[in-house]
């Protein structure tokens, strides 16, 4: 029992210290610069640009497109029925 109650009064006694520190003007400033991007006046932002590798073209396979898609309904039901081309006129 003596353990757990030194354990939580050091505990709260660094809660303390992180409460004060959160509560100054030394944590305001550093969150505003870190966290939010903020600048004082006379200072430039810089923003670093991460340059990736040139992508390389992404070649697309050609498909044969199916003639079904462009044939007349006739067409189509001619090539499914008899699996021969279209007859000539």
């Amino acid at each position: 029992m003596e353990e757990e109650l030194e354990f939580e009064s050091t505990r709260q006694a660094e809660l303390r210290v992180t409460l004060s520190y959160v509560q100054s003007e030394d944590y305001v400033a550093a969150y505003a610069r870190d966290e939010g991007g903020y600048i004082l006046p006379g200072e430039k932002k810089i923003v670093p640009l991460y340059i990736e590798g040139t992508p390389e073209p992404q070649i697309q396979p050609t498909t044969t497109p199916d003639p079904a898609i462009y044939a007349r309904p006739w067409q189509a039901w001619w090539r499914l029925l008899t699996d021969s081309p279209l007859p000539s006129r």
